[in-house]
């Protein structure tokens, strides 16, 4: 028995990718917000950046889990795409910077 993709697969995708890049921007915002300082930063402000940072990192990489889990489950395969990709390269720059 073969599974067709539900006909709303496509407007789903937009909505999803549009939703994604707005939350991928808000993360990547944290991310950096996250390293400023004023002055030269002593060892608890980096240890806090670090631990931010790492929140920022496991946060996107849950959303990208889940999303694209979620997406499978109703058979949205563009959607699933779509998430994927948005979320997934957001998790590697965090992981790259």
């Amino acid at each position: 028995m073969k599974r067709e993709p539900r006909p709303a697969d496509g407007p789903t995708a937009v909505a999803v990718g549009i939703v994604d890049l707005v939350v991928v921007a808000m993360l990547a915002t944290a991310y950096v917000l996250s390293g400023l300082s004023i002055g030269a930063p002593d060892a608890r402000e980096l240890h806090d950046t670090e631990v931010y940072r790492h929140t920022v990192v496991v946060v996107t990489a849950v959303f990208a889990g889940a999303g694209g889990a979620v997406a499978a489950l109703f058979r949205f395969r563009k959607t699933s795409v779509t998430h994927l990709v948005v979320t997934g390269l957001a998790l590697l720059a965090f992981v790259a910077l």
